[in-house]
């Protein structure tokens, strides 16, 4: 299943959040996209990951004024370096590891978000077409 939504996927580093906020500024700028979802990524709690978002969020809305949506954070799991270590899915070989019970949690609010509509842009079309052509 492809995705039309723009999930900005980062961490608590300060790098990680100044790539993120300059990715937003870019695709803003740039392209016109204004609808950007916040993924926290390897974090240690919920408090800290929405602190997280409470920043780059706060910034965009500063600088560029546009929100962002929060959908979640994936905890520091331990399984999931076990699972690379494996090249295995996380999902298949610890699927009831704190981080997959995140991802499913964040996909189903994905799959369930009422909002969800598909972009008419033209890299869409042309996407769109060329899937099928090929």
């Amino acid at each position: 299943m492809a995705s039309q939504e723009i999930i900005i996927v980062t961490s608590a580093e300060p790098t990680a959040m100044t790539d993120a906020y300059a990715l937003i500024k870019v695709l803003f700028t740039k392209y016109q996209e204004k609808d950007f979802k916040v993924l926290v990524n390897n974090i240690k709690n919920e408090k800290e990951a929405t602190e997280v978002y409470r920043r780059l969020s706060t910034a965009a809305e500063r600088f560029l004024s546009i929100s962002l949506d929060y959908i979640g954070y994936i905890p520091h799991d331990e399984s999931v370096q076990k699972a690379v270590r494996q090249q295995r899915a996380l999902m298949d070989i610890y699927p009831d590891c704190e981080a997959s019970k995140s991802l499913l949690k964040i996909s189903e609010k994905i799959n369930n978000d009422n909002n969800n509509h598909i972009k008419g842009t033209l890299q869409f079309f042309l996407g769109g077409l060329l899937k099928t052509k090929c």
